[in-house]
């Protein structure tokens, strides 16, 4: 097992081979002030208060101190002046081994998702910015090894705080006999994570421990999570919800969205062992290096299920906001004398403006029957229309989002060279640790179907909004230091927006710096957390 030494010396940013050197070296940095580089700092702000010794601490905003909007648990360094590393200390574990992942496999998953996800981590400068995650033995392992007793006494300060994370059950159970997909059976968050997690779920979750807060709507509307977590996640009442995020904010509901056309994720489709499912295997197996397999996987607007609670409209009966803002119409088989090429975007955009999306797209293959020529498959094509003209006027703002949210989604559907595939119906998802694989290429192993999707390339060179950057290298600390004065502004907004995703951030701090038992109401927040520019600033 790589060392915790290697790992915090390791790399392209590496300044040094030998520990010694590098503790002796070091300079360390404590509650606000700005990290040089060679600096590192260790950030442990765990349950909103700010009296660790050497943690950072949450400066007075305006006449008022609050807790930390999320609690942030790591180690910064910056290897140079224009790179940061994050490095997390997480413990997971299981009590059900015989149900879920083990912790060794969560972690190098974790890993594995962090490496992926480093490219598209940029900040307003085109910082970069890494983030590692090690486990307490690795910790252990290094300081146990280590002789010399003022070096060990050294790597012991530096150890990050400790996040403990429980692996729970795969949020999907297996397929149920006829090969549909069963109900989710669990919901993973910052501190339980699921079995079966994408790598979009994982670095979500991994970025609320580095001190970044949720930005959608909540769709949980029972009492005992309301009582928890404090109504202003619900979109019970439009000025009693928490401050949203766009659409393409990796902290909204777009994480997934955000993942698979900003850096292509890797995923596994399970095929059931049902006569259905064997006729797929075989199809497969035969064509799987032929263009009609884009038929099968690509994604379309039939995939693409956005729940009206998730916008804003508070009616669990609907399912899918579709049938709010859409029109959909089937056009028929493609008549034999025209010519149909898989390669090129199955979805053809024909007319978009501020408040509606028109577009065409193919239905997908669902007959596997081998005996047909490839030659004589001929899908349908749909029409869909979806618009906010005519919606009455309490649901436009919900209207609004759907649009926003489907044009994201629809988009790189219609862009050429990018290819985001989605696993077949009757198959089951599972996650996939194979960043190796060629973007947008398709493999059958055994009875697993193997993709990883190609990006757009028109995507933003950041998947980091300019606050969600600047908080996560300056922990709770609103001071200026290098940041200009419209960061620092920034930076403050986006803090006290954010204290407004969890009940507990919007605690006062009385006199003594403790957490009063008194909470703002969600009516009380700013007026620029409707404004995203205000609050987030722009990505890159």
């Amino acid at each position: 097992m790589t060392s915790y030494a290697q790992v915090v010396c390791s790399g392209d940013l590496k300044t040094t081979n030998s520990l010694t050197e590098f503790i002796s070296n070091l300079s360390t940095v404590s509650e606000c002030e700005e990290l040089a580089v060679g600096g590192i700092k260790r950030v442990d702000s765990a349950g909103g208060h700010w009296s660790t010794a050497n943690a950072m601490k949450t400066n007075q905003y305006g006449d008022q101190r609050y807790p930390n909007p999320n609690d942030s648990r790591y180690l910064l360094r910056r290897p140079s002046p224009n790179s940061y590393e994050m490095i997390f200390n997480v413990n997971f574990s299981t009590s059900n081994a015989s149900q879920t992942a083990s912790p060794e496999q969560m972690l190098r998953r974790a890993r594995n998702c962090m490496a992926s996800a480093a490219p598209m981590l940029k900040g307003p400068n085109n910082e970069e910015l890494f983030i590692t995650i090690i486990s307490p033995d690795m910790i252990n392992s290094e300081i146990n090894s280590t002789q010399n007793n003022s070096l060990k006494n050294r790597l012991q300060n530096l150890t990050p705080p400790q996040i403990d994370i429980n692996i729970l059950p795969p949020a999907i159970a297996p397929l149920n006999p006829d090969g549909s997909l069963p109900p989710e059976r669990y919901r993973g968050n910052a501190n339980n994570f699921t079995s079966d997690f994408s790598c979009a779920q994982i670095v979500h979750e991994m970025l609320h421990h580095g001190g970044l807060c949720d930005e959608y709507l909540e769709t949980n509307f029972s009492p005992e999570f309301e009582q928890a977590e404090g109504l202003c996640r619900t979109a019970k009442d439009p000025n009693a919800i928490r401050a949203l995020g766009p659409t393409d904010s990796f902290m909204s509901s777009g994480a997934q969205f955000v993942y698979r056309t900003y850096i292509g994720r890797t995923r596994n489709c399970e095929i059931p062992s049902t006569a259905a499912g064997n006729q797929m295997r075989e199809f497969i197996s035969r064509y799987q290096n032929e263009p009609i397999m884009n038929l099968i996987m690509t994604r379309n607007f039939d995939d693409i299920i956005i729940p009206a609670q998730e916008i804003g409209i508070d009616d669990a009966t609907i399912q899918d906001a579709r049938t709010e803002f859409c029109s959909t119409t089937n056009s028929g088989y493609i008549p034999f004398e025209e010519t149909i090429d898989y390669t090129q975007p199955l979805t053809t955009i024909t007319n978009e403006d501020e408040n509606s999306i028109h577009f065409t797209y193919l239905e997908k293959m669902a007959n596997y029957s081998t005996s047909v020529n490839l030659e004589y498959i001929r899908p349908k094509r749909k029409t869909a229309s979806c618009t906010c003209s005519g919606v009455a006027a309490n649901k436009q703002a919900a209207c609004q989002r759907y649009i926003d949210t489907l044009k994201m989604e629809i988009r790189p559907l219609a862009e050429a060279g990018t290819h985001i595939y989605q696993c077949p119906f009757g198959t089951r998802p599972t996650p996939s640790e194979d960043y190796s694989r060629e973007p947008g290429s398709i493999a059958l192993e055994g009875r697993q179907i193997q993709f990883r999707t190609k990006p757009s390339a028109n995507r933003p060179r950041s998947m980091l909004y300019e606050a969600q950057f600047l908080r996560l290298i300056n922990g709770e600390c609103e001071v200026r230091n290098s940041m200009s004065s419209e960061q620092l502004t920034l930076l403050r907004n986006y803090n006290a927006c954010a204290r407004f995703s969890r009940k507990n951030s919007r605690r006062t701090i009385n006199d003594d710096n403790q957490h009063s038992e008194t909470f703002l109401s969600c009516d009380q927040r700013p007026s620029y957390c409707y404004n995203r520019n205000q609050w987030l600033g722009r990505k890159q």
